[in-house]
């Protein structure tokens, strides 16, 4: 549909939506770079930050009634698995997402605990995997900056794709805005 004919209303909030996705990148896109050029600990506790907070979006989601405990021991094993992968013990870490990916199955409802289980290792890939390729002395901040760039286009191709050809959804239950139109347009772009 084009902008022309959506309602007024449909429209602002889209433009609202792309403001904060442009502020936020203005504040974030300096500050991954930035940490990215650091590297050592506060590149550690930026991803470790952004880990955190797609568990908690993860678990909010699938397991809302347990949001709390889950972060809390979730929490737990991505501290510990930032900490070893900081310190270079990246098999180590992954040891760590797994033991808190099964913690969390044990301690959590039956029809949950798929759901739960992969939290922890997906939120721990996110910061474990980055901090991995920054560890290369020679060319680590550069492969850190060439997967910024990756996820940054297909954020943007998928966005922009999504919006201009709409279409039908992605997965609606869980992320009511995704499109079919955006997925293809995102792996294009990247």
């Amino acid at each position: 549909m084009a902008a022309a004919n959506r309602p007024l209303r449909a429209r602002a909030l889209h433009s609202s939506e792309l403001m904060l996705r442009v502020c936020s990148t203005l504040v974030l896109v300096p500050l991954a770079i930035g940490t990215a050029y650091l590297g050592g600990w506060p590149f550690a506790l930026f991803w470790g930050a952004a880990a955190l907070g797609v568990l908690w979006e993860w678990i909010s989601l699938v397991a809302p009634s347990e949001e709390r405990f889950m972060l809390l021991t979730g929490g737990a094993a991505l501290a510990l698995a930032v900490a070893l992968a900081g310190m270079g013990h990246a098999w180590a870490a992954v040891v760590v997402l797994a033991m808190g990916a099964l913690g969390a199955a044990a301690l959590t409802l039956a029809q949950q605990r798929a759901w739960i289980a992969g939290a922890v290792p997906y939120a721990g890939a996110l910061a474990v995997a980055p901090m991995v390729l920054r560890t290369d002395e020679q060319d680590g901040f550069l492969a850190v900056l060439f997967l910024f760039a990756i996820v940054w286009m297909t954020d943007i191709g998928a966005y922009f794709a999504g919006r201009a050809l709409g279409g039908p959804k992605l997965v609606p239950q869980v992320s009511p805005n995704k499109t079919w139109a955006g997925a293809v347009g995102g792996l294009l772009e990247a």
